[in-house]
C-alpha cells in the first residue's frame, strides 16, 4: 500500500452488487477512473486547456479477491511512467487494507480536434512527477 502516491476512498453502492453479493466486475474500472480524476483533475492540477484532453489507450484490471456491499473501497494511484505524450499509471482497490484487483492505465494526452496524440507541457509533466 505505501507505494501508492494518491488515495481516493469510494463508498460502494448497492447498485454496484451482483446477484451473488459481489461488485460486480465492471465496477473495479469505475473505481480506478475514480482514483485517477483525484490526480488528473484533482484541484491541484493544471487547469486543462481547451481543445486537448486525455484519452484511455489501455487499461489492465486483475481481480484479487471479491469485495462486498456495504463498505468503502480505498484507491491507490501512482504514476509509474511519463512519456512526451502519454502516462501510466498504477492502481489498486483495497477493502479494510486487503488489496482486491491491481491494474495499470496508459493514458494518452490529445488534440481533441485531430484526434492526435499531443505533447504533455512542462507544467502537467511536473505535476505528474509528484506522484512517482
Amino acid at each position: 500500500m505505501s507505494h501508492y502516491t494518491a488515495w481516493t476512498d469510494v463508498p460502494i453502492r448497492f447498485n454496484d452488487v451482483d446477484m451473488l453479493g459481489h461488485v460486480n466486475n465492471t465496477i473495479y474500472p469505475v473505481f480506478f477512473e475514480t482514483g485517477r480524476a483525484g490526480v488528473t483533475r484533482g484541484p491541484e492540477s493544471p487547469p486543462m486547456i481547451p481543445g486537448r484532453g486525455f484519452v484511455i489507450a489501455q487499461l489492465t484490471v486483475r481481480y484479487l479477491k471479491p469485495i462486498t456491499w456495504p463498505g468503502t473501497v480505498n484507491v491507490g494511484t501512482r504514476v509509474l511512467a511519463i512519456g512526451n505524450s502519454s502516462f501510466t499509471m498504477a492502481q489498486a482497490v483495497f477493502m479494510n487494507g486487503t488489496c482486491a484487483a491491481a491494474g495499470e492505465c496508459v493514458i494518452v494526452y490529445i488534440d481533441l480536434a485531430s484526434g492526435k496524440s499531443t505533447s504533455l507541457e512542462e507544467q502537467r509533466r511536473k505535476y505528474f512527477e509528484k506522484y512517482q
